[in-house]
């Protein structure tokens, strides 16, 4: 695997070592050992020219080639080429994302050539670029080395091999170790940084280790593809026993190949990957001769958008059809009750596993599942165990095991335990452990198997991409999830000795390029076309965000949908819903929305339950919830809010010491899609709160609600819910409004003298951790999340100030009653310890007084929202200006501005159809004058968002700012002239596109902070972002927009801030 990183560092010369900004990781498949099958044609610029040494690198640097090759490794963000064998004949192309092109395939590639801090590539994302799969080739032979020869420019990119090697240094941090053959070291990077995975001791051994030559650093590094026979250190009784070689005894040595595949979940209910993965099993089953087998690690058969449906049977039908030789049932296998598992165990055509959950009468595998399973092939006997943890059942099902007569053994000692019987008792020569477990437990399993007699350990549950690695003497991998990768890993097996001697394995990326199984794309078409899964419900134009860390960390768009749609439905005061049931790890939008988006998001079976809890319980169900920094899961994931809710809001703090990790709670007693009317919770009163069955039921951690009493238990599934509540609208646009404020400090109150000025500044004292300010973050809320950004602050001495405007503050008091104060800052405390969040977060009241319209809303009051917009610099967009009038409508007077027109400017579009009489007054800085009439009673009383008029929105520089509505005169139905609510927009733009960004795509503020972290544009956080900032730093598109990058909060562009960068990263 290739992937660029940085290493952190404390002092100043080895920051500049982080700014290398570019290491490479290898994992690639078996090498075939073969002339070059492509040279450079006619018209071709060989690989030679390309990497012709010279003082300044390569000599064509800056000009676009083409050049021909056959792929001799790939890894996730590139792939080497060499067009013929020795010095000179290998390159490596970046491709900044997943390659569509496997080793052996022969490439035609059209690129830039770059020198990337001393590596000389071909950048595949440059304008212009292409690569095109002509056919395919053997692999050359790799060039023979000594390691103290291999550091040379002449083989960059060339496969090379050096043998007969002893591990001098082991993996440090960064994954580093290194190896001798007597002739001096060489650098060997295979493994994710801090990832603890063999060679665990210097002094370990290899046979060979085979890979291109990559440069990162400052130094050659050698990228292995294939280690052959790594050997921990012999004690010397030459048996072997000690992880040593010991004596080969002449045993019969076959190659067995595992194909596995992990946590299918959503992708079976799509035609995609999941009919791409049948054909990719049935092609590397066809290329192999040796004996091949195929397992699964868990959750395949749910969740997906077909659950509530069909359940478990689209999956069951494709699996079937794959002819899988292996599966463990895991935590989502139980998403149709304990009982399904016996359905679902009796419809499949291959054994499912349940080693440790078994019958505590019998010691069986649970609802039909076995113990295990031997499969025999060309005489090579493989073993399969299937092991859960605790997190996997109880942690994250509601079944009550006990209750049921089950019992889960620990897998840590049963997983060996079997794997020993198999081995001693059935003669089995392979034992593969299929352990639903996440990578950090399968290494403890690894760790507890003393004997060595789990081989491979193929994982599920936490969905992530791990290639194979050796973790205390087994073979560790695991493919992401949703069908994304299929893991092939060959073994070299001594069947006399029933022991693993040698082994290589990657993960083959499912792409768009494999077709997809005619048969598995029948069997889910079949199953989409009875519940019209392709019908577009609505369109949305802000992103629905259904990836996992904004649900969990964070109040979502997507999530105040989900709960608006849970109340718009059962009626309740509050609705909340657990972010592990929001699911496919993906953004929707904007755009057209089908129902399958929307039950692919929400595919569990769950459905609608409203019960009754006093405030005190409400409160209590909020607290339970949230996931403190200094918490086990805080330190791994960063603080969560872990929830999603409608009709309540409040703060949380991430911190443990707090008195109480939630404070600060209103209820909104209008309906989800009324004007808001909020009061403080009342810790005696009753409320209505909706949730979903699993969490009435216990599950997420909601065991409190078990036993609350039933208003209302309904038969609408949650997705059901969402469905008919966005339906009847032709748009949405859903957007955070502050229901959930994490603050990490009090500052307690400040007061603001509004006196008719342009504006009016306030002062606080704030803690002294407090060290540096985020000053384009501070900014005034009102109780319905509107909010007004501060021209201008500082902090110093201690005292932060700010300054607002008078206009914007007394429309906030008019909107929504009390005022509070939000500022991001460094806090000495916590300034690196955040994981996922960049910055502390104080919090005030803020007493405003003083001459301003004050109108305050009611049952009667009318209300004129703005709808926010994201865009990109230099963008557009149209956004709505809508009215919600219970006594009815017959004239208004309004102005729609931007706050900050340094950010953005607003003009006209169109008014809304049911206006009669509609004039512009002209355009008036910084906004636009409407007027307009209702001649013909259009708009009755009761009307709730009608669009009075669309508004053009234009991207000037880069950040957030409001956009405001002032409404001069408002007439009711009849005439009267009466006060209005005002709910204002917030504009955010972000930077554009920078020169290495895939498809031009713009940056993006994932966390809506400000900083645009994701500097690449590609939807989530990864090193390319660091490396794309360190490229593109002097350039106008970053110098230009300084709040957009300024991470470490200096109040300037440089160096550290691509430190900063990484560090989040």
């Amino acid at each position: 695997m290739w992937v660029r990183k940085t290493v952190t560092a404390t002092n100043a010369a080895l920051k500049l070592g982080v700014l290398a900004l570019v290491a490479v990781l290898c994992l690639g498949g078996p090498l075939a050992g073969a002339a070059a099958g492509v040279q450079a044609g006619a018209g071709n610029t060989s690989i030679e020219n390309i990497q012709q040494d010279s003082a300044d690198g390569s000599p064509l640097a800056g000009t676009t080639v083409t050049t021909t090759g056959t792929v001799t490794a790939v890894g996730p963000e590139g792939f080497h080429i060499q067009n013929g064998t020795g010095a000179y004949s290998g390159v490596y192309v970046y491709t900044g994302g997943a390659p569509s092109v496997s080793t052996g395939d022969t490439v035609s590639v059209t690129a830039l050539v770059k020198e990337y801090y001393d590596l000389t590539e071909l950048d595949a994302t440059a304008d212009g670029a292409s690569v095109t799969v002509t056919g395919t080739a053997p692999v050359p032979d790799p060039v023979k080395l000594d390691t103290g020869a291999a550091g040379q420019e002449a083989y960059e990119g060339v496969l090379v091999t050096v043998d007969g090697v002893t591990v001098t240094s082991t993996p440090g941090e960064y994954g580093e170790w290194a190896v001798d053959d007597g002739s001096g070291e060489l650098a060997v990077d295979d493994v994710a940084p801090s990832d603890a995975t063999t060679p665990a001791k210097k002094n370990a051994t290899a046979d060979a280790i085979t890979g291109p030559l990559f440069y990162s650093f400052g130094a050659f590094k050698l990228q292995p593809t294939v280690v052959e026979n790594l050997q921990a250190p012999s004690t010397g009784d030459g048996d072997g026993s000690d992880g040593g070689s010991g004596g080969d005894a002449g045993a019969d040595t076959t190659t067995v190949t595992l194909l596995s595949y992990n946590d299918i979940q959503t992708a079976a209910a799509k035609d995609g990957n999941f009919s791409r993965l049948v054909t990719l099993v049935e092609r590397r089953r066809a290329a192999h001769d040796n004996p091949t087998v195929v397992a699964g690690a868990g959750d395949e058969v749910g969740p997906h958008a077909l659950s509530p449906i069909s359940q478990w049977r689209a999956p069951t039908d494709v699996l079937n059809l794959m002819q899988p030789d292996a599966d463990v049932v895991g935590n989502h296998e139980f998403d149709y009750g304990y009982d399904g598992v016996s359905q679902f165990t009796a419809a499949s055509e291959f054994p499912w596993l349940s080693t440790n959950l078994v019958n505590e009468s019998t010691g069986d595998g649970i609802q039909g599942s076995e113990e295990y399973t031997i499969v025999e092939r060309d005489g090579v006997r493989i073993g399969f165990v299937g092991l859960v943890d605790e997190g996997a059942t109880y942690g994250k099902t509601n079944i009550d095991f006990a209750a049921e007569g089950a019992k889960l053994e620990d897998y840590t000692e049963d997983g060996p335990a079997t794997a020993k019987r198999l081995k001693q008792e059935e003669n089995v020569d392979v034992v593969i452990a299929l352990a639903h477990t996440g990578v950090p437990d399968a290494k403890d399993l690894a760790r507890a198997d003393d004997g060595d007699y789990i081989d491979v350990i193929a994982v599920g549950d936490d969905e992530i991409y791990y290639p194979p690695q050796q973790t205390a003497g087994s073979i560790i991998t695991e493919g992401s999830a949703r069908a994304a990768y299929l893991g092939e890993l060959n073994l070299s097996v001594n069947t006399t000795e029933n022991d693993v001697t040698n082994w290589n394995g990657h993960l083959r990326p499912v792409t768009d390029e494999i077709p997809k199984n005619e048969t598995a794309s029948d069997i889910i078409n079949g199953y989409r076309a009875e519940v019209s899964l392709d019908s577009v419900i609505t369109t949305t134009e802000t992103p629905l965000d259904a990836r996992f860390d904004t649900n969990y960390h964070r109040e979502s768009g997507y999530g105040n949908l989900i709960t608006d749609s849970f109340r718009a439905t059962t009626g309740a005061d509050v609705a909340i819903t657990n972010p592990g049931g929001i699911r496919s790890n993906s953004v929707y939008g904007p755009g057209d929305i089908t129902g399958g988006d929307v039950f692919n998001t929400l595919p569990f079976p769950n459905t609608l339950v409203t019960l009754e809890l006093s405030g005190t319980e409400l409160r209590e169900t909020l607290r339970r919830q949230v996931v403190t920094l200094d918490s086990d899961t805080g330190q791994q994931y960063g603080a969560e809010v872990s929830q999603q809710v409608s009709g309540v809001r409040f703060e949380w703090i991430p911190h443990g010491d707090a008195s109480s990790t939630i404070r600060d709670v209103w209820v909104n007693r209008a309906g989800s899609d009324e004007a808001s009317d909020w009061e403080p919770l009342d810790e005696d009163a009753t409320y209505e709160v909706t949730v979903n069955s699993f969490m009435a039921g216990g599950g997420s951690g909601y065991d409190n609600l078990v036993d609350q009493p039933r208003v209302a238990v309904t038969n609408t599934l949650y997705a059901e819910a969402v469905v008919d509540y966005v339906e009847p609208k032709d748009t949405i646009a859903p957007t955070r409004e502050g229901r959930m404020r994490r603050v990490t400090a009090d500052a307690g109150e400040a007061d603001l003298e509004l006196d008719g000025d342009e504006t009016a500044t306030l002062s606080l004292a704030v803690p002294d951790t407090a060290t540096a300010l985020d000053a384009d973050s501070v900014r005034i809320l009102n109780e319905s999340g509107a909010s007004v950004a501060a021209t201008d602050a500082d902090l110093a001495d201690g005292i932060l100030t700010a300054s607002v405007p008078e206009a914007d503050v007394g429309s906030l008091r008019t909107d929504g009653g009390d005022l509070d104060l939000y500022a991001n800052y460094t806090d000495s405390r916590y300034a690196d310890q955040w994981v996922y969040w960049g910055a502390a977060v104080l919090s005030a009241e803020v007493n405003a007084t003083g001459a301003a319209p004050e109108p305050a809303p009611g049952d009667g009051t009318a209300t004129v929202s703005v709808e926010s917009a994201s865009l990109s610099s230099g963008g557009e967009a149209t956004v709505n200006v809508t009215l919600s009038a219970p006594a009815g409508f017959s004239g208004i007077d309004m102005n729609v501005s931007a706050q900050d027109r340094s950010v953005a400017t607003v003009s006209f579009d169109t008014f809304g159809d049911d206006l009669s009489l509609t004039e512009v007054s002209g355009q008036v800085s910084p906004g636009v004058f409407l007027r307009a009439a209702d001649v013909d009673s259009m708009i009755q009383p009761g009307a709730t968002n009608v669009t009075l008029a669309t508004v053009d929105v234009a991207a000037v520089g880069t950040g957030t700012t409001n956009l405001t509505v002032h409404v001069d005169r408002f007439d009711d139905e009849t005439g009267t002239t009466t006060t209005v609510a005002t709910a204002h927009g917030r504009v955010t733009v972000g930077p554009p596109a920078l020169g290495r960004s895939p498809g031009g795509r713009s940056p993006t503020d994932p966390d809506g902070d400000g900083r645009y972290e994701d500097v690449n544009g590609n939807g989530r956080l990864d090193y390319d972002d660091v490396a794309t900032l360190f490229e593109a730093l002097d350039s106008e598109a970053v110098q230009g927009y300084p709040t957009a990058y300024d991470f470490n909060g200096n109040g300037q562009i440089d160096f550290d801030d691509v430190v900063t960068l990484y560090e989040e990263t």
